[in-house]
């Protein structure tokens, strides 16, 4: 075969792989973003959500998209310009698959109004993006031909991955009224101890992944202060989730730190997993 004919080869190949990439992340965006589309609150909030709380959850999702793609994108990245251009892809993915379940649960339609159609997909197109960068690394068992750096390396790597995780399942629990049902019948003591109960949960979940490391034992200290980074982390996703769904519009200082606090406690069970799933990492 001549260098042409091997040049062809190699190219469909690299092609091909990066289709198969594609089709996972379309079900990757499905799993993350499923819970979501079949929620009612979901398909009221993709009418009447604002423009401006769309535009500002669309430039915020760009660097977590692409640090994603550094760690666990569609495939080994070498540049800025290819996380950047592996982030958009998965932006489209997420966009048609959701657009494609929405239109089989009957969400979408002929008779539907380009607003509507644009709210519905811009709330659920964010962990649906989430959910096509993380495909790959989870449904594929062959490793990477060129070494990628671990997703839970370093301390930006750990806030990265809590992240995900935190936001995964306050995105799908905040829309839901739920949540400031059990806000309300919070007393502030009760509302104390659930904070401490999920500063708890977090801080014990990084202490089990490390107690599996082979590396010398860390000081508790150090996992108090990783849990106080986490928890914060928790808190500040959940207050702008809840920002975003409107949760907050009209409501009392008081009674919007008691839905954060209740918010917060999946976030942290969420967090603390995505550690988990992706594991101890290199230490800082």
């Amino acid at each position: 075969m001549g260098l042409l004919g091997r040049c062809v080869l190699i190219d469909l190949g690299c092609n091909v792989r990066y289709a198969i990439g594609l089709a996972r992340a379309a079900l990757g965006a499905m799993i993350f973003a499923l819970p979501l589309m079949m929620t009612m609150e979901m398909w009221e909030f993709g009418v009447t959500v604002e423009p401006v709380r769309l535009i500002i959850t669309l430039i915020l999702s760009l660097p977590i998209l692409v640090g994603l793609s550094f760690y666990a994108g569609f495939e080994p990245t070498f540049s800025l310009l290819d996380n950047l251009l592996d982030a958009f892809a998965a932006f489209f993915v997420s966009v048609v698959t959701c657009a494609a379940v929405l239109l089989l649960l009957g969400e979408l339609g002929a008779e539907t109004s380009l607003n509507v159609i644009v709210g519905k997909l811009a709330v659920v197109s964010f962990p649906a993006a989430i959910g096509a960068l993380l495909a790959d690394k989870q449904f594929n068992d062959r490793p990477d031909e060129q070494p990628r750096t671990s997703l839970s390396a370093g301390f930006m790597g750990r806030l990265l991955v809590m992240s995900i995780g935190a936001l995964f399942l306050a995105l799908n629990i905040a829309p839901t009224d739920e949540i400031e049902l059990i806000a309300v019948k919070l007393n502030p003591f009760q509302a104390i101890l659930l904070s401490l109960v999920s500063f708890l949960i977090l801080v014990l979940t990084l202490r089990a992944i490390d107690a599996e490391s082979d590396d010398a034992p860390i000081p508790l200290v150090r996992h108090v202060a990783r849990g106080i980074a986490g928890y914060g982390l928790c808190l500040l996703l959940s207050l702008y989730v809840l920002w975003f769904f409107g949760r907050t519009d009209g409501t009392a200082f008081e009674e919007v730190l008691e839905t954060v606090i209740v918010l917060a406690f999946p976030a942290a069970l969420g967090a603390g997993a995505a550690r988990l799933i992706f594991g101890q990492g290199d230490e800082e």
